[in-house]
């Protein structure tokens, strides 16, 4: 028998127990390929008029830099847990020389069985993906099926290259395995593990010392400190808290010589206590990666899930345009809108503002900025039309701030003072509230609501210095119905508006609600497919070593099982010792990466001020679903390794 052909019967025979590693490759690789289907396929831009190619293009190169990990991790795991097979083939006098080729063979043919798969399932499903995509985006079209060969070209260039690295990496190891080793690998005895109380503790203390560090993440100056701080602190607690902080409580379980002695939880413990110490660093690793992967996830489907509130924040208004001093375009505003009737106009209110610079007394230091100043009864029609309170109960020596800047407390604002210096006129008034959005569009000015008679005092200054030019900045503000539905009656007005002369060379302004939701929805779709196709890698990834490590585990556990079951413990029994050992194995970092991105969820809330409750739960449901669907199929086949 050829060494080729005893590779092709190894991958056979053991194919049951990598069948979620080959799975993970087989999924890796279609992502890949429909990542790069998308980024050359150009009807996604004509459906869409969006550039998707760079965000695509950049994710694909970070899926393939975690698949290479992920596989020279996998086949450096599996080379070394046959140990026992390299030194029989070894003392059978075949030469390390021959053992690494076939080795390296294996490596070569499962890896272009998976890549084969992978293309295939990613070409066929190509279709449903981009489809997907588009209707993310906020589009309903026919996507014609397309085989892109620049696409399979280039997959079968990048995970040729890992799997041929991967394979040499297996072929050096078997030469540093030495044949003693081989057969001692699993006879040697294993010492209890040992915790420190000391690192236990601490771990724990760096894990809540880095929860209160991000509790500063709405500080925008301490911004970059409290997340770095936060993560190194939490990585570095998680890691011991597996090495340690577990090592010991298991230990203290052992104490309880009630609870110890009472059915089969003294083999479930000490098992437990080996497991946990021998796993630490995957466990760990695994709790970090399921913790990034959630709070990822979260946060992009948060940012979806609020893509419609984001887009009425920037334009509260469905249309928001410039118009000249001397011209009747709301007259043919409304004749455009008439001829949608889907589209009815619902309210219409011009806002006068006048362009000033103002300074806010911020503990003694004074900040100058640009903003807009408008009338009380302006407001009070804003509000009427938007719907807001209108009731300011406004005083000649208090003024209402509107400004939508971000990660900015009300407190920082509300009851400064802030001054208007212009030509010799000075007024300084109280802020009374603020409030931190767009009071008309997003490209406003921060926004001073002030008494109609403050107005008229700024507005004469203005008139006097500019020789009596009308100097207000004049916009008309429209609401319709089902704003989310205007394209045509949208992009009508766009082209009126902008034909307008004005002494801008970029034309009048002209902002709407449908253009600011698809903008938002478009890219919310986007990060959101990709988001979750690179989450699924990564936990499908994540399963996949917990499974077979915990298989390895079966093998090198079952002769332990048959000798518990000589001495009386039933098969029932032992599933049951398995169940909760396993279990145990699998919640742990599941339980521990859903509490880190919890609180790293939570705090992206209180920073964006926004309820995000619904995107968190149904974002850590789903992931725990499918996690706790790799620990049934990894219980089964626990089960039926040790009770064979």
């Amino acid at each position: 028998m050829t060494l080729f052909k005893l590779s092709a019967k190894n991958i056979k025979r053991n194919f049951k127990n990598y069948f979620l590693y080959f799975l993970s490759m087989v999924f890796s690789i279609m992502v890949f390929y429909t990542f790069l289907s998308i980024q050359y396929n150009d009807q996604v831009y004509k459906i869409t008029n969006v550039q998707v190619a760079t965000g695509f293009k950049a994710s694909a190169i970070v899926l393939a830099i975690f698949s290479a990990i992920f596989i020279w991790y996998s086949n450096s795991y599996f080379t070394r847990k046959r140990k026992k097979e390299v030194g029989l083939y070894s003392l059978l006098g075949i030469k390390k020389k021959e053992i690494g080729r076939m080795l390296f063979y294996e490596t070569l043919v499962m890896g272009m069985i998976a890549l084969i798969v992978g293309i295939i399932l990613g070409s066929l499903l190509s279709k449903l993906f981009i489809m997907i995509l588009i209707r993310l985006m906020g589009h309903i079209a026919q996507v014609q099926f397309a085989v892109v060969p620049k696409a399979i070209l280039h997959t079968i260039y990048m995970f040729a290259i890992i799997f041929i690295i991967t394979a040499i990496h297996g072929y050096r190891l078997i030469y540093k395995f030495k044949l003693i080793e081989l057969f001692k690998a699993e006879k040697t005895a294993e010492k209890e593990p040992k915790a420190s109380l000391i690192i236990a503790v601490i771990s724990v203390g760096l894990i809540i010392g880095g929860y209160v560090l991000y509790q500063g993440l709405d500080d925008p100056s301490f911004f970059v400190i409290a997340v770095l701080g936060t993560l190194g602190l939490v990585v570095l607690g998680t890691y011991g808290l597996f090495d340690s902080t577990m090592i010991y409580i298991i230990k203290l379980l052992k104490k309880s010589k009630r609870r110890y002695y009472k059915g089969t939880n003294m083999i479930e413990t000490s098992q437990l206590l080996y497991k946990i110490k021998s796993n630490a660093r995957t466990l760990a690793t695994i709790a970090v990666l399921s913790a990034t992967t959630l709070t990822a996830l979260g946060t992009i489907y948060s940012g979806y899930y609020t893509f419609t509130e984001d887009a009425t924040d920037r334009t509260p208004f469905s249309y928001v345009y410039e118009k000249n001093h001397d011209s009747d375009i709301d007259e043919r505003v409304m004749d455009i809108i008439k001829k949608h009737p889907k589209n009815e106009f619902v309210s219409m209110v011009d806002i006068k503002y006048i362009p000033a610079v103002w300074k806010v007394n911020m503990g003694g230091e004074k900040i100058e900025d640009d903003y807009y100043v408008i009338s009380e009864s302006n407001y009070k029609e804003i509000a009427e039309a938007r719907g807001i309170n209108k009731d300011l109960n406004l005083s000649n020596d208090s003024t209402l701030l509107y400004a939508n800047i971000f990660g900015v407390e009300k407190e920082l604002y509300s009851g400064k003072d802030i001054e208007i210096d212009f030509e010799g006129y000075k007024k300084t008034l109280k802020i009374k509230d603020f409030n931190v959005e767009n009071l008309v569009v997003f490209t406003e000015n921060p926004t001073l609501v002030v008494k109609d008679q403050i107005y008229e005092e700024i507005y004469n200054k203005y008139n006097e210095v500019y020789n009596n030019t009308d100097i207000t900045y004049n916009m008309t503000a429209i609401n319709i119905t089902d704003q989310k539905r205007a394209k045509e009656l949208t992009k009508e007005l766009h082209d009126y508006i902008k034909s307008q002369p004005s002494s801008s060379k970029h034309g009048l302004f002209f902002a709407s609600f449908y253009n600011q939701y698809m903008d938002t929805m478009q890219f919310a779709g986007v990060v959101l497919f990709i988001g979750v196709f690179l989450g699924l890698v990564f936990l499908i990834a994540t399963g996949s070593i917990i499974y077979f490590k915990q298989l390895t585990d079966a093998y090198e556990s079952k002769e332990r099982y048959n000798i518990l079951r000589k001495i009386g413990v039933s098969k029932r029994e032992v599933k049951r010792s398995v169940s909760k050992q396993t279990l145990f194995v699998f919640l742990l970092p599941l339980a521990i990466g859903i509490c880190h991105s919890t609180v790293a969820l939570f705090g992206l809330e209180k920073l964006l001020m926004r309820d995000l409750s619904t995107p968190i739960i149904l974002t850590t449901a789903v992931y725990s679903l499918i996690y706790l669907v790799y620990y049934v199929i990894t219980l089964n086949s626990y089960n039926k390794i040790v009770n064979d």
